[in-house]
């Protein structure tokens, strides 16, 4: 998390990568997603049956985990926008 955090803050700091922010954001998601997944199967050697189970819920709380990364993603956008001109309330 703290990289992904890093990442998301060298971006928004250089006006190059603002422009492309969210693609950036896109792939750097799929690519945790993907290493993810991979390490999940590897380390729980699900059987089929565990499987049915365990990856319906996981999309599902997968889905959930990236509602709020957006929302947190929209907040700090919103703050990098506005930063200079921040009430103290706003803030």
């Amino acid at each position: 998390m703290k990289r992904i955090l890093l990442v998301l803050m060298v971006l928004f700091a250089s006006s190059s990568f603002a422009q492309d922010i969210d693609s950036y954001i896109e792939i750097l998601r799929s690519d945790v997603r993907t290493d993810k997944m991979a390490m999940i199967t590897q380390e729980m050697d699900f059987t089929e049956t565990e499987a049915s189970v365990f990856w319906p819920a996981y999309r599902t709380y997968q889905f959930d985990l990236d509602v709020l990364g957006d929302t947190y993603i929209a907040i700090v956008k919103d703050y990098a926008a506005n930063c200079d001109s921040l009430s103290g309330e706003k803030a």
